[in-house]
């Protein structure tokens, strides 16, 4: 809404000025004149579409009709977190301060559910677009083995759940294979 507003700025007076213009009533006249907004105004205005334009843009990224994105999870909470911190930081965002410390504050909640689940860093592991690119960009290289240490534990863990202390998984029955499988053996 907002968006738009700024968009139409240059019709918003034109359009204010036309409803106080066919208002009969002086009283409704100043209540008007005082929904018209002056250059500092606007440029709030154009400070807060910067501020919200950031969490708007990071949950498109958690969202996606046709593909999986809980990889995004983490990278887009980091990102969000550095772009509002750098905001809080500038001068020219004091006014937005307590609201920005207050989001801010409200990603490190998620961020701390995100940590505590392996599902985030599995899924960003097991992307191949990603893998550990955005832990080798941005965690430090002790984050990055711990990452790496729980990832390989989680995995030792689960196949030990499925497989047993087997070195290697039992085959499937030969029923059981793909049809791509019994083609590739069946040719080799």
């Amino acid at each position: 809404m907002l968006k738009h507003a700024l968009l139409l700025q240059k019709y918003f007076k034109d359009f204010l000025s036309e409803i106080r213009r066919k208002e009969p009533n002086y009283k409704k006249h100043i209540k008007i004149d005082a929904l018209l907004l002056n250059n500092d105004e606007w440029e709030r205005v154009k400070k807060f579409v910067k501020v919200l334009d950031l969490p708007d843009r990071a949950q498109q990224a958690f969202s996606a009709e046709n593909t999986p994105t809980l990889h995004n999870g983490v990278p887009t909470l980091e990102a969000l977190h550095a772009a509002w911190s750098a905001l809080k930081d500038r001068a020219q965002y004091s006014e937005f301060w307590d609201a920005l410390t207050a989001g801010i504050e409200k990603i490190k909640t998620y961020y701390k559910k995100a940590a505590d689940s392996h599902a985030y860093t599995f899924a960003m592991l097991l992307d191949p677009n990603t893998k550990m690119t955005h832990f080798k960009k941005h965690w430090s290289a002790k984050l990055q083995d711990e990452i790496h240490k729980s990832a390989e534990n989680i995995f030792k863990e689960r196949y030990m759940v499925m497989y047993g202390s087997d070195t290697a998984p039992r085959a499937l029955p030969t029923s059981h294979r793909s049809k791509i499988a019994r083609l590739l053996a069946e040719n080799s």
